[in-house]
């Protein structure tokens, strides 16, 4: 079967290439780089060479040490002299060995072509496009500024003493680092009215990676006479320790964190959630048609606004938010109650027999993820078209059926150990078809 060049990022639901070794937008770890075939031969020689160094000594140790035992003291004397030169001569060896093939094995070593060892921002400052309306996707509430005052401070000032659901967060960094912040957006959701919208330019006190400013256009120039970032948190820190918040993707949690330590300041103590997986529990069918990368949600939701800016951007993660609500009929905290309790119910395995006179019978199948039926039902669609269920991949498979992963459970792997095990068994000749929810249930004639 052959793959699809892009594939979406476990944590953030971004599209992405297959080839990348981190996401572009969150900086999860996709695939460790490999040596080429120079870097392995280094390694090898450089390994073997050390081996036999270590060998070759313990050898001679042996032989130098009955030959002094069987001589007179005169001559074991000088056979000490001759030993402790011998043995010099060895070090220098090793030493030598080491630098001649250490140097080239370093050269070679694995790294990241793609992103060359820098992660950007997810999303930033660009100027452009008007403020993001309602509309489209369903009715919500409309966009207001907290202050149309410049003085930032003001306009924190006034921010940190509302009240709100939740608040919707979004920041964006100067370089690879994250604790570089140069850029903060707030959109604070009520219980009733506006959403109320702040945010200010970072002085991160740090250079300014090119590979950052062509994402989110924010310069040095920019941030010259902007507050530092332990200045903006001295307002902000009161109302974001009383509310909840959000944020797309893990990347704003992180990266407000390495700034407080970066700045000897204690971290936030407050409560994240991931507007990410609130919606995916809202609409999981976008996990094949684009993902639930904030780019995406903005267009299949008609939100607007500019991406890469931070207002921007955390106004469109409370819109999310707001829209997963009012699609799914239950307040966020359930939405994602009700994915925990799904995943719970999707790790355990099960096994059910196919219709022996279904249109599929003969095929074998295996679950792994979560997909928006729940593992019983899919299973028993599936059986009545023919298909036997197994709980795990064996070369016995004919079919597995990839869903959401709970990156929790899968110990620093982006895909789940039977996803890793039936592309195994794919790459030694057996035929397995690796399918999404969509083709699945297009399989057994459920669309």
């Amino acid at each position: 079967m052959a793959k699809s060049a892009t594939s979406d990022c476990p944590s953030c639901g971004n599209t992405i290439s297959r080839k990348a070794f981190n996401c572009p937008s969150c900086g999860h770890p996709l695939r460790k780089a490999k040596r080429g075939l120079f870097g392995k031969l280094f390694k090898s020689l450089l390994i073997l060479f050390n081996i036999l160094m270590v060998l070759f000594f313990i050898l001679w140790l042996g032989v130098a040490t009955d030959g002094v035992n069987q001589m007179s003291d005169a001559k074991a004397a000088g056979t000490a002299t001759g030993t402790g030169t011998v043995v010099s001569s060895i070090l220098v060896l090793l030493v030598l060995g080491n630098v001649i093939l250490g140097l080239p094995t370093l050269l070679t070593r694995p790294r990241k072509k793609d992103d060359k060892g820098r992660r950007a921002c997810p999303r930033a400052f660009a100027g452009g496009n008007d403020a993001p309306t309602s509309g489209g996707a369903g009715e919500l509430p409309p966009r207001s500024r907290a202050d149309a005052t410049p003085n930032q401070d003001l306009t924190m000032q006034q921010f940190n003493q509302m009240s709100f659901r939740f608040i919707a967060v979004d920041v964006e960094t100067a370089n690879e680092d994250p604790a570089s912040i140069c850029q903060i957006g707030l959109a604070g959701v009520p219980e009733r009215g506006e959403i109320i919208q702040t945010g200010t330019l970072i002085n991160p006190r740090a250079d300014f990676d090119p590979y950052n400013t062509n994402i989110h256009g924010i310069t040095a120039q920019h941030v010259r006479k902007a507050p530092t970032f332990d200045r903006a948190l001295e307002h902000l820190r009161g109302v974001l320790e009383r509310h909840t918040l959000i944020q797309h993707s893990h990347f704003d949690e992180r990266a407000i964190g390495a700034a407080c330590d970066a700045n000897r300041m204690p971290r936030l103590l407050t409560t994240w959630r991931d507007s990410v997986k609130i919606a995916r529990g809202a609409w999981p069918e976008l996990r094949e048609d684009g993902g639930h990368g904030l780019a995406n949600l903005k267009a299949k939701l008609d939100l607007g606004g500019r991406h890469h800016d931070a207002e921007d951007d955390a106004l469109a993660a409370a819109q999310v938010v707001l829209l997963a609500e009012q699609h799914t009929g239950k307040n966020f905290e359930d939405i994602l109650t009700a994915r925990k309790q799904a995943a719970r119910d999707w790790a355990k395995p099960i096994s059910m027999d196919g219709n022996p006179v279904g249109p599929l019978h003969g095929l074998t199948a295996c679950f792994t993820g979560q997909i928006s039926l729940t593992r019983r039902d899919a299973a028993k669609i599936a059986a009545d078209a023919g298909i036997e269920i197994k709980a795990g991949v064996s070369k016995k498979v004919h079919i597995l059926v990839v869903g959401d992963q709970d990156l929790t459970l899968l110990a620093g792997h982006e895909k789940s150990s039977k996803h890793r095990k039936a592309e195994d068994l794919i790459a030694e000749g057996h035929d397995i078809r690796i399918v999404g929810e969509t083709e699945f249930l297009a399989l057994v004639g459920k669309t």
